[in-house]
């Protein structure tokens, strides 16, 4: 859905998806190189969701 979508943050997402789920089986495999990658992977994705919720009108947070 996010390639389809969003494909400009498509590589970021999947990657981030990835490595949360390396995370759990392979933590001593990844090694401390991988952790600024990740950190600048959801910087990316962050600001791509902040800039999309930006243009957005306000909801109301007791929405049904």
């Amino acid at each position: 859905m996010v390639r389809d979508l969003y494909p400009s943050i498509h590589p970021a997402y999947i990657s981030l998806f990835e490595m949360g789920r390396r995370t759990r089986y392979d933590i001593q495999q990844l090694g401390p190189h991988a952790y600024k990658l990740l950190l600048v992977q959801f910087d990316s994705v962050r600001q791509f969701c902040e800039s999309l919720n930006g243009t957005r009108g306000p909801v109301p947070t007791q929405t049904p």
